[in-house]
């Protein structure tokens, strides 16, 4: 159960600089403008116009076209001002090119693919609205719980709440609730495994940078999930950092 300031010179350089300047918040304003209007954007950057940039671009362009209201793209220069902010934003300069990021509404970065690109992996890098946030808060380093909920229920397993005031985690979860009739979320429901039919809550659990712990149902503990997230390999605790100290002040 996937990262932009140039300045040119002097007087002539003061009006080519606030153009570019200029450019640069165009750039931004339509990766913006395509969020307010729930639209994931590929963000593609090349340093040149060779054969692996033109086959990206075609592949990504054939995409957006096919759905024109989930998605839209920019195409951007590494060396062009105009895209300077999006390039320090992404680390486009120092990764191998081209290479495009898909840049969800929310700002979570749902793939990046390097050199070659498929449609099914933009399609795949289009999430819904409450993946996205799952995605967002592991990228923000929190411990992330979808609670997948029959329609016209809204309790929350008792386990996960005990878990998310457990003073080792307290802080460090952010919870996403979805019923399972929200026609929204479907895509997010198959590719979790998570059956629309469930008469009782189940929870998933994903350590960052995107880890999955486990998925649990309603009658499950906060030390299970506690002790499943201390078996990832990715707990942060105080018992997971102590036990790490032990075991690195073996011979």
């Amino acid at each position: 159960m996937q990262k932009i300031v140039f300045f040119l010179f002097l007087v002539v350089v003061l009006n080519t600089s606030m153009a570019a300047e200029c450019k640069s918040e165009t750039f931004n304003e339509r990766v913006s403008a395509a969020s307010s209007q729930g639209k994931t954007t590929y963000v593609m950057f090349y340093r040149a116009n060779d054969p692996a940039t033109k086959r990206m671009a075609q592949t990504v362009h054939a995409q957006v076209k096919a759905s024109t209201d989930r998605a839209t793209w920019v195409k951007v220069h590494v060396n062009d001002p105009s895209g300077a902010l999006l390039v320090k934003r992404f680390d486009a300069s120092r990764i191998p090119l081209p290479a495009v990021f898909g840049l969800a509404p929310n700002g979570a970065v749902t793939g990046v693919f390097r050199g070659n690109v498929t449609r099914q992996q933009l399609a795949r890098a289009t999430l819904t609205d409450k993946h996205a946030e799952l995605v967002r808060a592991l990228q923000q380093q929190k411990i992330a719980i979808l609670c997948v909920q029959p329609p016209s229920d809204d309790s929350i397993p008792p386990g996960v709440e005990e878990f998310e005031n457990n003073p080792d985690f307290q802080g460090r979860t952010f919870r996403i609730v979805a019923h399972t009739n929200e026609q929204t979320e479907k895509a997010m429901f198959t590719r979790m495994k998570v059956s629309t039919g469930i008469r009782s809550p189940v929870c998933l659990v994903f350590a960052p940078p995107g880890v999955f712990v486990g998925k649990f149902d309603a009658s499950v503990s906060g030390s299970v999930i506690a002790e499943k997230m201390c078996n990832s390999g990715k707990c942060n605790c105080k018992k997971c950092q102590q036990r790490r100290q032990r075991q690195a002040r073996k011979p």
